[in-house]
């Protein structure tokens, strides 16, 4: 079972730790992957699945005061979240009328990680 973001949790002290401890870079990689997958399931999965419902939610509609929200998981990984949402938005619809353009920005997301990706 894959959980969404909203069932993980990241402690206020992870924010908070050096830019060099090995910690943050772990706590980054995996923010990261929460975030692609979330941007996956808005992009290709049914708008009627758990999956879609879930992405929306956080993506969209996620309480800005919580520290796994959407908004403090980008600054997090330091990426403008308003830029990021318009970029998702704006994609959304072309790649669900052809998910394999989707395909390579994809895998781009994957390996690399969101951002200069989206």
């Amino acid at each position: 079972m894959i959980l969404p973001p909203v069932a993980l949790s990241i402690p206020e002290a992870e924010f908070d730790l050096a830019a060099d401890d090995p910690n943050t870079e772990s706590m980054r990689r995996v923010w990261s992957r929460v975030l692609v997958m979330s941007i996956c399931d808005y992009w290709l999965a049914p708008p009627s699945s758990v999956r879609f419902k879930e992405s929306l939610e956080w993506l969209f509609h996620s309480d800005s005061k919580a520290a796994n929200s959407f908004q403090n998981v980008c600054h997090f990984l330091r990426i403008d979240p308003t830029r990021l949402k318009a970029t998702i938005a704006r994609r959304c619809s072309e790649y669900r009328q052809d998910p394999s353009k989707a395909e390579a920005v994809i895998r781009a997301m994957q390996s690399t990680g969101v951002e200069g990706t989206v």
